[in-house]
């Protein structure tokens, strides 16, 4: 389970390269569990396709019954791309040096 949460966490962040061998070890964790060893388990292949695709499941709500019963609601994410990055890093340098001339006066 924690190679699955560093992995999502490593792609989210866009390290791609970090985020290999924490897949490899999860689908190893993975396939010790698995009782027929020559096909995937649903579990092998949901996590391969968003692995593959860059998709990162996040935890949205919550919610728990007196019984100690819970369901959570999960979104599905993609991290920003370099050049998004950039552009959003530039946008923040703008704005700032915005609001430092309107300080000025």
């Amino acid at each position: 389970m924690g190679q699955m949460v560093m992995n999502f966490s490593a792609n989210m962040l866009g390290l791609d390269n970090a985020a290999t061998p924490f897949g490899l070890k999860a689908m190893e964790s993975l396939q010790s569990l698995n009782p027929d060893k020559e096909k995937a388990t649903n579990a092998q292949i949901m996590f391969l396709v968003l692995h593959t695709s860059g998709l990162t499941i996040i935890p949205l709500k919550l919610f728990t019954n007196e019984k100690g019963l819970a369901k959570l609601d999960i979104g599905l994410c993609r991290g920003k791309k370099t050049y998004d990055k950039r552009e959003s890093l530039k946008e923040q340098d703008v704005k700032r040096d915005l609001d430092r001339i309107k300080k000025a006066f």
